[in-house]
């Protein structure tokens, strides 16, 4: 291939690459003094992720700070050593999406090969960070009820949001309460602003519809999710593309310990009351099952995690229609054998008659020959629609450390599918919609120094 026909699609590759960067956009920072207060220079500060066990080091600056960038949302164990001071460690720093954690720390004078290690508290403030966001953590997730198990129907429930609690779907049409809508629309309001301002990532690449505002063309499966970051206003000026609501999702990714789970949501309509069009409660079924599995490839370096989940619904409520009656289907063969009409009524015919609100038809125009009189034409028909849905998704993930504390790779890859049925009175008619969403992300990140 000629360098100008390659050109293209490594403009492509770069760019795509660009918004994926900050997947692993937490940070821990802090001042290192002694037991003067003065700052300490020269301190390695040594950061551990409690569950991967890979690290990271920085080394602080003439005042005594460090910053350790690129990291992702998990549990860590920080370690500040000296020689000639005690080593001190901070256990159970918890880090969110997109936070800046502040661990200070005060070195006391002595061997290295002591240490003094204090518990970390969870802090209720941000105190590094302006602005108003809310968290949804892995605990959120696996304990609060979701609305057909779709995470974006927690978002109304963080700091300076409101809403419904409900996603609308396009596309392929259903209910939009699950993870298999190619175009879903969380109902979410932020700052006075309409959906249409929302933006949403996963792992920080844009999930967000090129032919939609607030339209999220991937929800992810909760179970395939570590937290969701929702930030109302004062975000950072890296989230430009629009001025409502930040939805931020950081997926999972597998530890040193093997984990897996199994679920399985089942409804019907075994608890439903009739409306009232129905003389009884018309069949539902809905399944809604998946599982996950994560762990390590090589210990401390590399790890995987994959998620399926699977939806299987059948079942529709009773609808009302206005269709032709059989008289007026009978009358129009009889008189217009070869019209269009007639060829309508006889092979699209509905799956009801009507049984209420009858009306002739209206009249005709010059010369052609009316209905006899009090022949009735339309009425209301009541009906239980052929109606469907059927979705799957898969995803998987890698995480490896190519050069321990220098070059970290990432990708994840979700794959999900859905057919839709949503039927009308004429069953000929009934056809099903399907969609095929593939996200795919790759990060790679270098470190080039550990000094601030």
């Amino acid at each position: 291939m000629s360098l100008q026909r390659l050109f293209p699609y490594v403009v492509i590759a770069l760019t795509a690459a660009i918004p994926a960067a900050g997947q692993f956009n937490s940070s821990i920072q802090g001042v290192v003094t002694d037991p003067t207060s003065a700052l300490v220079p020269g301190v390695v500060v040594r950061i551990t992720n409690s569950q991967t066990g890979v690290s990271r080091e920085a080394e602080t600056s003439a005042e005594g700070f460090y910053l350790v960038l690129s990291l992702g949302a998990g549990i860590y164990r920080v370690e500040a050593s000296k020689q000639g001071f005690r080593t001190a460690a901070r256990d159970r720093v918890e880090l969110g999406i997109s936070e800046a954690a502040r661990v200070d720390f005060e070195l006391s004078v002595g061997a290295v090969s002591e240490s003094v290690t204090v518990g970390a508290q969870a802090v209720a403030v941000e105190t590094e960070q302006g602005r108003v966001s809310g968290r949804i953590d892995r605990t959120q997730l696996n304990d609060i009820p979701l609305n057909g198990r779709n995470l974006y129907n927690l978002i109304a429930l963080q700091p300076g949001i409101v809403g419904r609690g409900i996603s609308a779907a396009l596309g392929a049409g259903g209910s939009g309460n699950d993870a298999f809508s190619g175009e879903a629309g969380p109902q979410a309001f932020s700052s006075g602003q309409r959906t249409e301002s929302n933006s949403f990532t996963v792992d920080d690449s844009s999930v967000n519809s090129a032919a939609r505002g607030g339209i999220t063309n991937l929800t992810p499966s909760a179970d395939s999710v570590e937290e969701v970051r929702v930030v109302a206003n004062n975000f950072s000026a890296v989230e430009g593309r629009n001025s409502g609501a930040q939805i931020q999702v950081i997926t999972k990714s597998g530890t040193n310990q093997f984990h897996g789970s199994a679920s399985e949501y089942f409804t019907n309509n075994t608890l439903a009351s009739r409306s009232v069009f129905e003389s009884s409660v018309p069949v539902f079924r809905r399944n809604q099952f998946g599982y996950t599995v994560g762990g390590p490839i090589v210990r401390n370096r590399t790890f995987f995690f994959h998620s399926y989940e699977g939806l299987r619904q059948s079942g529709a409520r009773v609808a009302t229609s206005s269709v032709e009656t059989p008289e007026f289907r009978d009358w129009v063969m009889r008189t217009r054998p070869n019209s269009i009409a007639a060829v309508l009524l006889r092979d699209f015919a509905p799956s009801a008659p009507p049984t209420s609100a009858f009306r002739e038809a209206g009249a005709p125009r010059p010369g052609q020959t009316p209905p006899p009189a009090g022949l009735p034409a339309l009425g209301t028909a009541q009906f239980v629609p052929e109606s469907f849905r059927d979705g799957n998704q898969f995803s998987a993930r890698i995480d490896h450390e190519l050069r321990p504390g220098k070059d970290r790779l990432s990708g994840n890859l979700y794959r999900t599918t859905s057919s839709t049925m949503t039927g009308g009175i004429r069953p000929s008619f009934n056809r099903p919609t399907d969609e095929l969403t593939y996200f795919g992300s790759l990060n790679h990140t270098h470190t080039f120094s550990r000094t601030s």
